[in-house]
């Protein structure tokens, strides 16, 4: 087992190269929707490199449709909501 620690309000994605991976989040408060943002796993202005080529990666739905950086850097920083 491994813990990678990760800032409230800190971008983060991961990629799994093995067949089996269990991820396991441990959040600061319950999840809001409202609240939760994402970034685009495949955004070219922030040129991610992958362990696998971009097109043999899978994302889930919500990851796939995610707006680039740039399309949401007017928004940015945002405050989180108690």
């Amino acid at each position: 087992m491994h813990s990678v620690y990760v800032p409230a309000g800190f971008a983060h994605g991961f990629c799994v190269t093995s067949e089996i991976a269990d991820v396991m989040y441990k959040q600061d408060r319950y999840y809001v929707d409202a609240t939760e943002r994402g970034i685009k796993y495949d955004d070219p202005g922030i040129g991610v490199e992958w362990p696998l080529p971009v097109d043999q990666l899978k994302p889930s739905e919500r990851d796939a449709t995610a707006p680039t950086l740039a399309e949401i850097a007017d928004e940015l920083p945002f405050a989180y909501l108690s």
